[in-house]
Parts: structure tokens; C-alpha cells; sequence
């Protein structure tokens, strides 16, 4: 059985290498438990992923969250969600500290999420698509999505060791402002127009990152020797761009990686606190640096590109890639009355962000699967069990599943505190 109370997750931490180490660790600091040495925090799962679910107390025995919600469906999930989602979590929430690269991915949409996952599910666990939002909750350094087209044409100016690498069956088309690499299947097709359409634009990229993904795998001494020329060049340089700085400090470890030449194509992103960035399936992105509140659909699937030990998967990136070109889009949020909201395009989650001071906030006719995280400070939660009020207090670094049948309560907080709302919208 299950009642109209919060439930206190116990959850999983992965300690993936780019994560925070010793006393600057994010994570153990907003647990209150104690670092291992040389030990990497990289994410803190709270949600049902098969790969890690969160476990919770009930009827004094502890199940996985995955367990009580198979049991308890409509009571966890509510009827609506339940039934749109077949009785699952539509949504993982995490925390995540990265102290260096993560690798430059995208992710799937359902129906190849599908493909993927019947095909290949030792590197692609689960069926779910993967849209995502990264909240910053102090900064955020990242690569999100490919530069606007006059931007990578002016990259292959200026790395000509880039544009040798792809080859010369990329030709040259003169008259314009710029310069374009296309291959021989378009050529026709782009001379017919005075310029090349957005259309044409996509093309363009699309092809150049196809040669330049084919001939990574083919000769890889081609691409070591160009990896080792671009950074003789950057080296060299007096004044380094912040991305030619980074590309400096990823070369120390990934120095034979096509991600080294696939991120001078990537837009350079600086969120500030409470900024955020929503990424849509086939986008290409890789978090560089900071720590951040993020929520997904229920998916771990990650097609990785490059700046990774691990496995890559470039001609299935290729095929998922949307190849849409642009400066993305930093989202603020929502001001409400006593917080912001986050709310995307994503129909699984949606997420609340509350800084209320010292104040009493009250919560009436809520559906639906929440989980709430503390962020700073404490909360004092209040309920109504079988006639009487029950008083409960949180802290710091605890996570609450929040079932649907808990559908009225108040939440009294200190001047410091500061918590999140993962939901369905």
C-alpha cells in the first residue's frame, strides 16, 4: 500500500572520470558525505533508468523505485501519466559536475532510439528517446550544436590542416563572400542557385563532416598528423581563442580523437546561474566545465562522436544528426510568483526551480510523479494523514518522490533554502 506522504530516495552516484574529485567534489559536498581521494563525482541519478533505479522505504522494507511504481502505478504515477506512459517514470533527473570534457554526442529520437536499442543494446540500453535540459547552477561551459554556416566556412579558412584533411574531392566554389567546401554529388545542384539556401547550407555541412568522420576511421595516421599539425599551429599563436585554449587542453589526453576537429565546428556556450540550454535529439553537444541541474526522458542512450575512451559510433551519428546550424537558444525560464519554471518542448518533464526565502508555500490539486531536490538550506514539509497533520523536515542534499496521491501540501522554508521540482508537465 501506498500513502499520500513524501518518500525519501536513496540514489545512485557514477563516478564517471570528467567528474569532480577531493574537496571541490559538487556532489559529496551536497550530500554531506565525505570524498574519497582521487575518486571522480560525475552524476547523481534520481529517477527508474534500469541502469541505476532510486530505492525507497516502504512498509519498512526498502524496494528500487522501479519496483514500487510496477506495483502502485496509478497511485505513483497518477492515472494520466500512467496511462501515457505505460505505467513508467517518464523522466531521470540528475545532478551533474563535470570538471573536464565530457565526449561530443547527440542523442536518438524514438523511433531510432528503437532501431538502436533492438540492434546494439550493450551500448544503447534502453528504447526511449533522449531530449534533455542543463540548468546551471553556478556556471555552465559547453558545446552545443553546429556554428551558423558563415562560421564554418571561415573555420576552414582559418585551419587549413581542417580542410586538407577532408580531401580534395571537397571542391571549391567561388563568387561569394565565403568560401564552400561541397562533394561532387551537390556541385551541380549549388551552382544552379546565385546562393546556397538554408537547405543547401545543411547539405554543405553534412557532407564535410562525413568526409571528415569516413577519413578518421579510414587513415588514422592521416588524422594523428593532422591533430599534430593544428596544435603546432595553435601553439604558436600569441593570442589563442578560448576554443583554440580548450582544444590546447583536450589534446593532452585526446590527441588521435576526431573530436579534437569536430569541436572548431560547435557553437562555445557560457551559461550563468540559472541559465539553461534544451537539447533535441540529433543535436551534437559536450559539457566542458561546471554543474548542473539536468532531466531527460528516461534514457541513457549516448551516440558519441569524440573526446572519449569509450565507444564510438560515427556512422550512426551521421544518420541522427539534424544538421540544424545556428547560435542556440539560452532559455531563462519562467518567472512565477515564488519560482522559475523550465518548461520545453519535452512532454515528459518539466522542471521548477523555487528560491522562496522564509516563507510558508502551498501545493493544492497536484497530479502527477514528482521528485523534489534541496538544493541549499531546509524544508519543513506538511501533509494530511487520515485526518491529522504530519510535520516532516529535509535538508540539504535529500531527494522526496512525491506520489500523485500526495496532492495537497505546504512547504515551509528558511531564508537560505533553495530547492527543484522534477514533473510531468
Amino acid at each position: 500500500m501506498i500513502k499520500p506522504q513524501p518518500y525519501i530516495l536513496r540514489n545512485s552516484i557514477q563516478h564517471y572520470d570528467w567528474g569532480t574529485r577531493g574537496k571541490n567534489a559538487f556532489i559529496p559536498k551536497l550530500l554531506h558525505i565525505k570524498s574519497e581521494k582521487n575518486k571522480p563525482y560525475a552524476e547523481l541519478w534520481m529517477g527508474t533508468h534500469p541502469k541505476a533505479s532510486s530505492r525507497m522505504v516502504n512498509n519498512g522494507r526498502e524496494f528500487t523505485l522501479t519496483e514500487v511504481i510496477r506495483q502502485y502505478p496509478k497511485e505513483m504515477l497518477g492515472s494520466k501519466t500512467a496511462k501515457k506512459f505505460s505505467n513508467t517514470l517518464p523522466f531521470l533527473f540528475k545532478v551533474l559536475s563535470a570538471n573536464e570534457a565530457l565526449s561530443i554526442q547527440a542523442h536518438p529520437n524514438k523511433r531510432q532510439a528503437i532501431i538502436l536499442h533492438k540492434k546494439d543494446p550493450a551500448n544503447y540500453p534502453d528504447p526511449n528517446q533522449k531530449l534533455e535540459i542543463a540548468i546551471a547552477l553556478d556556471s555552465l561551459t559547453a558545446l552545443v550544436g553546429f556554428m551558423p554556416f558563415n562560421q564554418i566556412m571561415q573555420t576552414l579558412k582559418k585551419y587549413p590542416q581542417i580542410h586538407h584533411f577532408i580531401g580534395e574531392k571537397y571542391l571549391k566554389i567561388s563568387g561569394e563572400s565565403h568560401s564552400e567546401f561541397i562533394s561532387e554529388p551537390h556541385l551541380k545542384m549549388l551552382k544552379q542557385s546565385a546562393k546556397g539556401g538554408q537547405h543547401d547550407e545543411k547539405i554543405i555541412v553534412k557532407n564535410i563532416l562525413t568526409a571528415l568522420s569516413k577519413k578518421s576511421v579510414s587513415d588514422e595516421e592521416a588524422l594523428k598528423q593532422t591533430i599534430q599539425k593544428l596544435n603546432d599551429r595553435i601553439r604558436k599563436k600569441r593570442n589563442k581563442t578560448e576554443l583554440e585554449q580548450h582544444f590546447i587542453k583536450l589534446y593532452k589526453k585526446y590527441n588521435t580523437d576526431v573530436g579534437l576537429l569536430i569541436l572548431f565546428f560547435l557553437n562555445l556556450v557560457h551559461l550563468r546561474r540559472g541559465e539553461a540550454i534544451f537539447t533535441n535529439p540529433g543535436v551534437p553537444h559536450a559539457y566542458l566545465k561546471g554543474n548542473i541541474l539536468e532531466c531527460m526522458s528516461n534514457s541513457d542512450n549516448v551516440i558519441r562522436a569524440g573526446l572519449t575512451p569509450k565507444f564510438k559510433d560515427l556512422n550512426t551519428l551521421l544518420k541522427v544528426l539534424t544538421f540544424e546550424l545556428g547560435s542556440p537558444n539560452i532559455l531563462k525560464g519562467q518567472k512565477q510568483k515564488n519560482h522559475v519554471s523550465y518548461k520545453t518542448a519535452a512532454k515528459e518533464f518539466v522542471i521548477q526551480l523555487y528560491n522562496p526565502g522564509k516563507s510558508e508555500l502551498e501545493f493544492n490539486d497536484q497530479s502527477g510523479p514528482r521528485i523534489l531536490l534541496i538544493l541549499d538550506g531546509k524544508i519543513k514539509l506538511v501533509y494530511e494523514d487520515k485526518g491529522r497533520f504530519v510535520s516532516q523536515q529535509f535538508w540539504k542534499g535529500d531527494s522526496l518522490f512525491l506520489p500523485s496521491i500526495l496532492s495537497k501540501y505546504k512547504i515551509t522554508s528558511e531564508k537560505s533554502t533553495s530547492f527543484a521540482l522534477a514533473a510531468v508537465p
